[in-house]
């Protein structure tokens, strides 16, 4: 099964145990794909079409899936399937008069000889705070959970009303502005620190989707750019933002929300 090289790049070009590079397999061997697997952290996750789908043009789709993986070499990911370690890291935070607390699942790989435990997730670490102000509003202090589920789109479409959108990490760190530039679009300025956001940019006058920002890199489409992919972010980066593509974005996000409180059992 042919994978893209920028999928392997997407994913650091490198084991995610051992650090077995993509670069040391091509110069000695010359060969990768036979090598390394995308291992999804919770197979009950993997796509049923996953066989087809990794092997298409990058997509959004196609990075939603591979989001769900870390990259193995083929004896990492024997180990791992083989020994079946799992664990839940339980995280707990309390500030103002809120206690926010967020469970990690993910799988291990014990070392026998330096007794290390490996832990790998698809689930980012959300429990650091920031400092969030919308227009002339005070701060309003939260969680990267808070955004991750929801707000932080809610709040940049809010920009059409407030005009400006800024976060800071644990009220010190600049991660991103976001700022008005007429009815129809704003402009984002990101620190490459800050890993919450993930959007997918469409192109104006096509409206299919032209570049996705996730996991502080840029992918572009590859018939575009395909010299270029992925870029990582460095320092910072801007891009602009559709309003009409992020209120659509925030209704299907609701929707889904309001779907999974209405499911018997939840």
């Amino acid at each position: 099964m042919a994978i893209s090289p920028l999928l392997f790049k997407y994913k650091g070009n490198r084991c995610a145990n051992c650090g077995l590079t993509v670069e040391e397999m091509l110069e000695r061997w010359g060969v990768v794909n036979k090598v390394f697997q995308f291992n999804h952290v919770d197979p009950a996750k993997k796509d049923s079409n996953y066989d087809n789908l990794i092997q298409r043009v990058i997509s959004p789709e196609q990075l939603d899936e591979v989001d769900k993986c870390i990259l193995l070499c083929n004896n990492c990911h024997d180990i791992l399937h083989a020994q079946r370690g799992t664990a839940t890291l339980h995280f707990k935070i309390k500030y103002a008069d809120r206690v926010v607390e967020q469970h990690i699942k993910g799988q291990t790989i014990f070392d026998m000889q330096t007794k290390m435990l490996r832990f790998f997730s698809d689930d980012p670490y959300l429990l650091s705070l920031h400092a969030v102000v919308r227009g002339d509003s005070e701060p309003e202090i939260l969680t990267g959970l808070d955004l991750y589920e929801g707000l932080f789109l809610e709040y940049l479409l809010g920009t059409r009303v407030t005009g400006k959108l800024k976060i800071w990490q644990n009220d010190k760190k600049w991660m991103l502005t976001a700022t008005k530039l007429n009815d129809r679009i704003c402009r984002v300025d990101v620190s490459d620190d800050f890993s919450l956001l993930k959007f997918n940019g469409m192109d104006d006058e096509t409206g299919k989707p032209k570049m996705s920002v996730r996991n502080n890199q840029i992918i572009f489409n590859p018939k575009d750019k395909p010299e270029q992919n992925p870029i990582p972010a460095s320092g910072s980066y801007d891009f602009h933002v559709n309003y009409a593509t992020l209120r659509t974005i925030v209704k299907q996000m609701k929707d889904k929300q309001k779907g999974d409180r209405s499911r018997p059992g939840e």
